[in-house]
């Protein structure tokens, strides 16, 4: 994991430079309008998609391995928002009678497969990305996020249970009988179906666990009453606030 770490920082610093290839060649066609500068302009855009690709799935990879920190994956998104800036000015100032190729960035946006992995596995990443990302990004990363979850979830269901030692008359190894005991009800919230869509959408103020084994999700249009697996199962009024003495 190590050599990764290392390697995706480099990929990092070239989409950065990438960027400024892209941007120096368009001031100097400003400048002087030699045609040889489209070259290294475009140039510079292949070199960016080349690395973008490539450091989006070394990210993924280092994410999946536990071995990614938000400070590695911030200049990723870093980089992203000064080659879109890049891009946007380039649009709106092309240098005079030269049609540059546009190099936009890839959809959906790179590293937020990452980063919803990073934030699945750690509540405080998962704190620390939403701070810095913008509100599409945002949304993108909450729904990656609750889909690895259920992911995760699911495989976890998909174990088999460890067998219990049985005596060859059919009772247990102690000497007791099998007994088949009723199963409480779970204690953690499986973020899927409809609260995963609810949360992808917008967090509620509050998520309780009540008496009858629902999960309750607060919101101000209303209190959704969910399952252990996440599957609606009604809508209640919001609770009133209480009364100002």
């Amino acid at each position: 994991m190590g050599p990764g770490r290392k390697e995706l920082k480099k990929l990092i610093q070239a989409i950065d430079r990438g960027t400024w290839v892209r941007d120096t060649a368009a001031e100097l066609l400003r400048e002087d309008g030699d045609p040889g500068l489209a070259v290294d302009f475009d140039r510079g855009g292949r070199l960016r998609a080349d690395a973008i690709q490539a450091a989006d799935a070394l990210a993924t990879a280092l994410a999946e391995g536990g071995s990614l920190t938000v400070a590695e994956l911030r200049p990723a998104f870093d980089a992203l928002r000064k080659a879109q800036a890049s891009e946007d000015a380039l649009l709106k100032q092309p240098p005079r009678g030269m049609k540059l190729t546009p190099a936009p960035l890839p959809s959906p946006r790179p590293f937020v497969d990452a980063a919803a992995k990073l934030a699945a596995a750690d509540p405080e990443a998962a704190k620390q990305l939403e701070a810095q990302l913008p509100p599409e990004q945002l949304t993108q990363l909450r729904a990656k996020a609750a889909d690895a979850e259920r992911e995760r979830e699911e495989k976890k269901r998909a174990q088999p249970p460890p067998a219990a030692a049985q005596a060859p008359d059919g009772g247990m190894a102690d000497g007791g009988m099998a007994e088949t005991e009723a199963q409480a009800p779970s204690n953690t919230l499986n973020i899927s179906n409809e609260a995963a869509s609810l949360i992808a959408k917008k967090p509620p103020k509050a998520i309780t666990l009540r008496e009858d084994g629902l999960f309750e999700l607060s919101y101000d249009d209303g209190n959704y009453l969910v399952d252990p697996d996440g599957k609606l199962v009604r809508k209640e009024p919001p609770t009133p606030a209480p009364a100002k003495k």
